[in-house]
């Protein structure tokens, strides 16, 4: 059986994939001929998605059913594409499955694995929701952050090498983010020493910048057909718009090559345009960027390498003012536009065998006269167990490892209160018991393991409802893990905060009695394994302040993620799920 493994790197204009089949070198998948695959989606009166250049295609019909950045909006329940109203789990589901029909062509047949990429910057229920679209396609997925991604490349395919104990600075722009992320290498491998992005910075903002110097320039001209321009009205006159940010896209990526180009306006007219010109308008963006590397860059000092990353980082002033701030000469990775993806591959260690692939097909979005149906679910509410750190490097370079939940609720759509891992197993990959070997502090990588952690915080991303609304869950914090050099652990509930959910105008609280002690495991892969649990306690569910149900505290046999921010903070990602610990 072909052995495929996909690195995606799901971005705010383009989505990137490389593929490697049997273990051998990746090679980028392409689509209409080009590697890089529009992330825009197009939705026909049906509500079918439809994805790249044949959204572009269909937004010249009916503009308004168009979205071109899906995600720039990532923290949107839904998307209003024409009549439709999918979901943006739906919208990038669809990219997903575009990308894995070209892969099963490729392949030769479906392909189970892929890596897939995130912003550094992204918080637990922005990644829950990447994590939700890539399962619907993709039975086995590893999540890996676009820093560790883009230093795996470095590492494996840059002349440039990070010696022992030494930093790299990743400076990652791309069309529609920023984030710029101090990696270090040590024994365990990479590790993410200090990261920060800018969610509303990228290379949309510098030709965002172009047009509105062209309106300044020639509006004034035409008033009447520069207002048709920012507030279109027609479908002609959202075309005109498209095609006037598509011609300043274009100008900005000739500029990074050639000194001077021109740009068709409305009316057969051109536009001049010179580098000069754009290095200036361009500044104000690239300063924040730029200012930006130097706070993560600060703390350790001039770094060992600077390496650019993303689309956008082609602009010649990128690389001009971070030489000027830092003092080192940054590196223009080879197809900069690739880097991540590729990386994505060399981060991850090759599953198992895969499983087979399940059948693709784009989803179809929920339109207004046609409302889904179906019965109401919860994603489930785990708190009986809590991951441990034993690696600081393993803990950034890991792969959060995926699996199917299983959600639990009544005909109405109404929480029952138990969480839905009561009594569940997590397997290994390929359905194998994890195997591992207790923390230790002489290890050198789990010092900061062992110990009295307190929860500060503790969120989780939830659907609720008969229409399976994401709603969030929120625990202020309470309560004790201690973590035993010997691999034991015990979790006490005791002053515990009830995690609380608004829904409907109602409040419902979970609150949890008791304690659950067990044994740790720490996998080969970075990952914490919860096992031989025991669990005394209850958990009470109270809607508005009246109880609904007591149940008997659940114990859930799990795998986690995990982060160590310093000696004394620890994240622990759970998919959908936050932990914020500190020591006691």
């Amino acid at each position: 059986m072909t052995a495929a493994r996909l690195g995606i790197d799901f971005g705010t204009s383009s989505t990137v994939a490389l593929i490697s089949i049997d273990g051998r070198a990746p090679v980028p998948l392409l689509f209409d001929g080009s590697p890089l695959l529009p992330s825009a989606v197009w939705a026909d009166p049906h509500g079918r998605l439809v994805v790249g250049r044949d959204a572009l295609q269909a937004a010249q019909a009916d503009p308004a059913a168009f979205e071109p950045s899906p995600k720039r909006h990532i923290d949107d329940d839904t998307l209003f594409l024409g009549v439709a109203q999918p979901s943006i789990v739906d919208v990038i589901t669809a990219v997903f499955a575009r990308v894995a029909a070209e892969a099963h062509q490729v392949a030769g047949a479906p392909v189970a694995s892929a890596a897939i990429t995130y912003p550094a910057a992204w918080a637990a229920p922005r990644r829950a929701r990447l994590e939700a679209a890539a399962r619907r396609v993709f039975p086995y997925v590893t999540l890996v952050s676009e820093p560790i991604a883009a230093a795996s490349y470095v590492v494996r395919r840059a002349a440039a090498k990070i010696p022992p104990g030494g930093t790299v600075l990743v400076y990652d722009f791309g069309a529609g983010t920023f984030d710029a992320s101090l990696v270090r290498a040590d024994a365990h491998g990479l590790t993410v020493a200090a990261t920060e992005g800018l969610d509303d910075t990228g290379g949309l903002d510098v030709d965002a910048a172009i047009v509105a110097h062209l309106e300044s320039v020639y509006g004034p001209g035409d008033p009447a057909a520069w207002a048709r321009l920012s507030m279109p009205a027609t479908r002609a006159d959202r075309r005109a718009r498209r095609a006037l940010w598509d011609a300043a896209r274009d100008a900005k990526e000739v500029l990074s090559r050639a000194p001077s180009t021109v740009i068709a306006l409305p009316g057969d007219r051109e536009a001049p345009l010179g580098r000069e010109q754009l290095d200036e308008l361009a500044r104000p963006v690239l300063a924040r960027t730029v200012s930006t590397a130097a706070r993560v860059t600060a703390a350790v000092g001039r770094p060992g390498g600077v390496f650019l990353v993303g689309g956008a980082s082609r602009m010649p002033l990128a690389a001009s003012l971070l030489h000027r701030a830092l003092g080192v000469a940054p590196s223009l990775l080879d197809q900069p536009e690739l880097v991540v993806a590729e990386g994505a591959l060399y981060a991850t260690e090759p599953p198992p065998a895969p499983v087979p692939a399940p059948t693709v097909v784009f989803p179809a979005a929920r339109t207004a006269s046609a409302p889904a149906s179906g019965r109401g679910r919860r994603m489930p509410l785990i708190v009986a167990s809590v991951a441990v750190v034993l690696a600081i490097a393993a803990a950034a370079a890991s792969p959060m490892l995926l699996r199917p939940d299983t959600p639990v609720a009544d005909p109405t759509g109404t929480p029952t209160g138990r969480p839905a891992t009561e009594g569940a197993e997590t397997a290994a990959p390929g359905g194998a018991r994890p195997t591992g070997r207790p923390a230790d502090p002489s290890t050198g990588g789990s010092s900061c393991l062992v110990g009295t952690w307190t929860k500060i915080e503790h969120r989780e991303e939830t659907l609720f409802g008969e229409d399976e609304d994401e709603v969030e869950a929120i625990g202020k914090g309470g309560g004790t893990l201690v973590l035993r050099p010997d691999g034991t652990y015990t979790h006490s509930f005791q002053g515990s905060k009830p995690l609380v959910v608004e829904y409907g105008g109602d409040t419902w609280e979970y609150v949890y009695g008791g304690e659950v002690t067990g044994r740790y495991e720490a996998l080969d892969t970075g990952v914490m394994a919860m096992t031989d649990e025991k669990a005394t306690g209850e958990v009470i569910t109270r809607r508005d302040g009246a109880t609904v149900e007591t149940e008997p505290m659940p114990t859930s046999e799990r795998e986690y993620d995990y982060y160590c921010d310093g000696p004394d903070e620890l994240q622990l990602y759970g998919g959908e799920i936050t932990y914020h610990l500190r020591r006691a």
